[in-house]
């Protein structure tokens, strides 16, 4: 079926090309008001806020496994 006819039009209606604008979402975290998370995949250490997204910013892996502060010692008998 020929579509210019279906909606009784002469010719293909001109598209204006709308660009959107696009924000990057590059943040750059001037105090560390954050908690350390480290990431499995590459091992490097992220600082994670309220505001940020929960991603590696070097390899965007979605894995961040939490920096332990203190180490373990266990006494046993």
């Amino acid at each position: 079926m020929d579509g210019l006819a279906f909606f009784r039009l002469t010719q293909v209606p001109k598209r204006e090309s709308k660009k959107r604008k696009v924000v990057s979402k590059v943040e750059t975290i001037t105090d560390a008001s954050g908690v350390e998370y480290l990431c499995s995949y590459c091992g490097r250490k992220n600082i994670v806020n309220t505001t940020s997204n929960i991603q590696c910013t070097y390899c965007d892996s979605r894995i961040l496994q939490k920096d332990r502060k203190s180490a373990v010692t266990i006494n046993a008998v």
